[in-house]
């Protein structure tokens, strides 16, 4: 096997099974990738197979998604992290340089909180730090979406992305929607309703670990805007940014490239000022 080659394998933690796909040597440095709501880690694309030669590569699907369990309940931040914790555990990792997106990027900022000392650096890919009425309604549109029929699905899928994707991309999406529980949408609606959403700003300032914010273009579908990225790096303890123009939300998946040099750039300089 080369150190290119994906290996996907089921984790089984105390009340979840984790699909984790990994890649690279083991005794490499470790990346953990967090995909983003109704992704998978297939999301991460080629960008995995560009990390291994020279990183240990592990990107779980999280819970509520694709292969991974799909429980009822408990999809807050830190039954992710929970997750995360018992996965690094069963796989004998003990730091890691956390790569999350979008909900991804939430629930790897809750992991630098509330385990410190297993996260070594944070890249936060385009994090939906803004949350308003429109997400919400974006969220319900999405869970009614999920729930009706496959027709249902790609029709709203299709609204929703008129301007972006292609007849390809809209049936992933709709075959990627229909596999998510309704969990990961209901808990993010919850945490709008009662306020906590409007507190992501301030769980930043108890991030202490070297973090990349690492922001898409606002006018072309990021999540994040200027005066919000501006806010968190005011936040954050130790944090750098990033903006990459003329980049919609998923950056990974747009310029990878460009992508895999930068959070590369980033994780050597933390790689070489601990050793």
């Amino acid at each position: 096997m080369t150190s290119r080659e994906i290996q996907e394998q089921t984790v089984q933690l105390d009340d979840v099974d984790l699909h984790v796909a990994t890649a690279g040597v083991p005794s490499s440095p470790p990346l953990l990738l967090l995909h983003g709501l109704y992704d998978r880690w297939e999301s991460w694309g080629s960008v995995v197979r560009a990390f291994a030669p020279h990183y240990h590569v592990l990107a779980p699907d999280l819970r509520g998604h694709a292969r991974s369990s799909k429980p009822q309940s408990n999809y807050d931040p830190q039954d992710y992290t929970r997750d995360l914790i018992g996965l690094l555990d069963q796989m004998n990792v003990d730091q890691v340089v956390v790569i999350g997106h979008s909900l991804g990027a939430l629930v790897g900022q809750f992991l630098a909180v509330d385990a410190p000392e297993r996260v070594r650096a944070l890249v936060m890919v385009d994090p939906p730090f803004e949350q308003t009425d429109g997400t919400r309604a974006w969220l319900e549109i999405l869970l009614d979406a999920k729930r009706g029929d496959v027709t249902h699905t790609y029709e709203t899928v299709k609204e929703l992305n008129i301007l972006q994707g292609d007849e390809r991309e809209w049936r992933r999406q709709t075959d990627w929607l229909r596999e998510t529980a309704d969990g990961p949408f209901e808990a993010m609606i919850t945490m709008i309703d009662d306020g906590r959403a409007a507190q992501l700003y301030e769980v930043l300032r108890r991030v202490t670990c070297p973090t990349l914010l690492l922001q898409a273009d606002p006018s072309n579908g990021g999540a994040l805007s200027d005066a919000g990225a501006n806010l968190a790096l005011e936040h954050l303890q130790n944090g750098t940014h990033r903006k990459v123009d003329d980049t919609g939300h998923s950056i990974h998946i747009e310029r990878p490239d460009e992508f895999v040099e930068i959070v590369t750039g980033f994780a050597s300089d933390v790689f070489q000022a601990t050793e």
